[in-house]
Order: structure tokens, then C-alpha cells, then sequence
């Protein structure tokens, strides 16, 4: 089924290539260069691998949209704009760009779970743009809810013609545990170290493929040693296959394309207690409507085997049920449906402020915008003693603002009822699917 699933986004993966190769010959304007200006830091090459237009390719407007939608991708420039100038029987392109701040100490403020109760702190540096190549690179020490400590590398394109992946993670932190919160035993603190390698590589512009390996190591207060395999800690080793395909236009609010993730793991190599099989599907579709855009998501998880308390599935947390936004659940298992109607207020536009107290540029061209959006959300967990039931469905709905600013691209404001109408009030960063 996996290699049926894969063979297909890699075909879908290949059509927009093969409607550029197809319109060259057209009789269309051909690209004759293309130029840039406002990268300081950033190199050509760097925005030059995300254009699907080259030198010698046929210019369409269709195409110059879609390259400044993956550039604005990259997360580095507050505004891109590419520009076409007639050149005889030929268009020269000039790509314009507003480059962010890349490196800087950050004061981290990181709300847990989603969960205003729940705030880490601390401090970091971050590298957005390491060498002007969009590698990104991450240092910080953490207190608060989840005190710990973290490195991350990732390079997100190494090669040329053939477009490979690698990153590196290094993580120990401390929480709550969640399975204290739901069974009847006191509350203890979970210590996890995680060490993770990926390689990836992609095909064509959307399809890609990553492999990696993960160790961890979790551990317990003393309270809670009974429930691991090991009572001074449990090792699991695992290896995992991610299959992704992705043509979201715009990534960070995106208004037309698909997600397609679908990730396999398998955990506790060398230790038969904690055989584990974890997959999960993650389904995203973007359809514009005119200035309207329909979004929805499908997402399953499940964890086989005997699965350890460390590795349950829950909503509640990381996942929620707007309209049950506080309620939680577990098991094994876990499905949810979501779905949003969204609608322009205030469009797009642009606004530069003064750059006094920040780096030259990086508050120009800032983009605000403000949208409506009306939403369903329904899910539910279940395991192998509790089977799954439809009529059990957690479902929610309601009503939202997002506010669209620089940086952080999305503020939403909602409110949620539940079938009964019981209601809350949400405040969070990021869209939602």
C-alpha cells in the first residue's frame, strides 16, 4: 500500500515539471536572465533553486506567482517580489527582496501543549540563513514548565541536480508526565534525552523522502520506576521512513494545494519490551473559492505493539479538539477531522516601520492582513480494549479571527462551542491546519 501511496505523490510530484517542459515550446517569451536585489546575506543561488523559471525557460505570470510563493517560503524575507522587463523578444526577471533578521539571542517564552498554564523560558541563539544557504541552526537552555536543553541543525538543500536533506537534533528536557494526569497515580516528572539523525532527498518540487534515527532515553521519579521496562531507565532505539508531498502555495496560511505526510517508525530495536510500531497519516487540502478558501485535514495515528506509557497517544495536548479544547484523552490510537471556511476582512498589505532598535530592513515591507473563519473540528482516541465508536466523536465548532503579521504570520482569536453549546475562548499563534 506504501509503495502504491508513494508512486503516486511522486507522480503528482512530477506534473508541474512537465508543464513547464511542455510550454517551451510555445512561441511564448523566453526568460533571458534573471537578477536580484535586497539579498545582503542570502545568496543568488539560494532564492535562484527555489524559482521553477530559469534562464531559457518560458515566462508565464502563473509561474512568476508560484516562485514568489516558494521563495516567501524560505521564512527569510518579510516581502518578494519578482518583477518581469521586456528584453526584445525576451523577459528579464528582477527579483526584489526584504530580508529578515537571521541571527540574533532570543528570549524564549514557549507556551507547552498549546496551554497558557504551561510557559518555558529561557534564552537562545538562533541562525536562520547560516552561510546565506537557509540552514538552520538552533542553541538554547530552557526553565520553566520543561526545563531543558537543545542543538538543531538542518540543511534543507544539499546538491545540485539531485536535491538531498540532512538534520540533527539534540534534546533533554523534564515534564509532567501525561499518563499521571488521567490513571490514578501521583503526579511524577518524566526525563527525556533524544539524539536524531535524518537524510532526505527530494523528487522533483513537492515529493520527498527522509529517513532517520532516533535514541531515547526516558527516565522517571522514583514513584513512577515500576512503569518503565528498565527501572533506571529505558533505551529505545528506532528507525523511521517519512513520504511527503507538499504544493501549499503559502505554507505559514496557506489558500490552495496539498499535504500529503505519511511517517513510519519502528522503536525499540534492540529491546523486545518495547517493540513498538508507530505510523502516522497526515491529509491537508487547500481549495480557493473566488477570495474564500476551504481547508481541511485529516490525521490518524497509531501506536502497535505493547506500548509503553511514554509512547500513549493523546488528545488534548499537542492535538486538540476546538470546542474541547481542554478536555483530554488516551490511548493507542487517535483520528481527527477538521475543516475551516476562511474569508478575507482587512487584504494583504504592506507596512514598514522604523528600524531604531533592529537591524537595517527588517522592518520594511512588514505584511498585515486580517481574515474570518468559520470552523468543524471532531476526533477521537481509542486502543485495542476500547474500540473505536463513531457516536463517540468529540466534535467542536465556532468562529475566528486571524490576524496576519510579520514574523509570526498568524494570530488567531477563536471562539468554540462544544454539541452542547458550552463554550471557550482560544488564543494562539499559527494556523490551526
Amino acid at each position: 500500500m506504501m509503495r502504491i501511496i508513494s508512486v503516486w505523490v511522486l507522480c503528482l510530484g512530477m506534473l508541474p515539471l512537465a508543464a513547464v517542459q511542455n510550454n517551451a515550446d510555445n512561441g511564448k517569451r523566453v526568460v533571458s536572465e534573471i537578477m536580484f536585489n535586497g539579498n545582503k546575506i542570502t545568496r543568488n543561488e539560494t532564492i535562484l533553486r527555489e524559482m521553477v523559471l530559469k534562464p531559457g525557460d518560458v515566462y508565464s505570470d502563473s509561474l512568476r506567482i508560484v516562485c514568489e510563493q516558494r521563495i516567501y517560503n524560505l521564512q527569510l524575507f518579510n516581502h518578494v517580489e519578482i518583477i518581469p522587463i521586456p528584453d526584445h523578444n525576451r523577459v528579464a526577471l528582477w527579483v526584489n527582496v526584504t530580508e529578515r533578521v537571521f541571527f540574533y539571542p532570543i528570549p524564549i517564552v514557549r507556551l507547552e501543549d498549546r496551554d497558557w498554564g504551561k510557559i518555558s523560558y529561557g534564552l537562545g541563539l538562533v541562525h536562520t540563513n547560516f552561510r546565506g544557504l537557509n540552514e538552520y541552526i538552533v542553541a538554547e537552555l530552557v526553565f520553566g514548565n520543561r526545563p531543558g536543553y537543545a542543538f538543531q541543525y538542518y540543511n534543507p538543500w544539499i546538491g545540485n541536480d539531485q536535491r538531498y536533506t540532512f538534520g540533527m537534533l539534540v534534546r533533554s528536557y523534564s515534564l509532567k508526565s501525561y499518563y499521571s494526569i488521567l490513571n490514578p497515580i501521583g503526579d511524577f516528572n518524566e526525563q527525556r534525552f533524544r539524539a536524531q539523525l535524518s537524510l532526505g532527498r527530494y523528487w522533483g518540487l513537492y515529493f520527498s523522502l527522509n529517513g532517520s534515527i532516533v535514541y531515547d532515553k526516558i527516565t522517571a521519579d522514583e514513584q513512577a520506576r515500576s512503569l518503565l521496562v528498565n527501572p533506571a531507565g529505558d533505551d529505545v532505539w528506532g528507525v523511521g521512513m517519512t513520504a511527503q508531498y507538499d504544493s501549499r502555495d503559502l505554507k505559514q496560511y496557506p489558500s490552495g494545494g496539498l499535504y500529503l505526510n505519511a511517517t513510519l517508525f519502528r522503536l525499540g530495536l534492540f529491546n523486545s519490551a518495547n517493540d513498538v510500531i508507530n505510523y502516522q497519516l497526515d491529509m491537508r487540502y487547500y481549495r480557493p473559492l473566488g477570495r474564500f478558501t476551504l481547508a481541511g485535514r485529516l490525521y490518524h495515528s497509531a501506536s502497535l505493539g505493547d506500548v509503553p506509557f511514554y509512547q500513549l497517544s493523546y488528545l488534548g495536548f499537542a492535538e486538540r479538539i476546538r470546542g474541547h479544547f481542554n478536555d483530554i484523552y488516551e490511548g493507542t490510537r487517535v483520528a481527527l477531522a477538521a475543516f475551516e471556511f476562511r474569508f478575507p476582512i482587512v487584504p494583504l498589505f504592506r507596512l514598514s516601520l522604523p528600524d531604531t532598535f533592529m537591524p537595517s530592513g527588517t522592518t520594511q515591507n512588514l505584511r498585515f492582513g486580517l481574515n474570518g473563519a468559520l470552523f468543524l473540528d471532531s476526533g477521537q482516541v481509542w486502543s485495542a480494549e476500547r474500540p473505536f465508536d463513531g457516536a463517540a466523536m468529540q466534535t467542536g465548532f465556532g468562529v475566528g479571527l486571524h490576524i496576519r503579521v510579520p514574523y509570526v504570520e498568524v494570530l488567531r482569536l477563536e471562539l468554540a462551542f462544544d454539541t452542547q453549546f458550552n463554550h471557550e475562548f482560544i488564543i494562539e499563534a499559527k494556523t490551526a491546519l
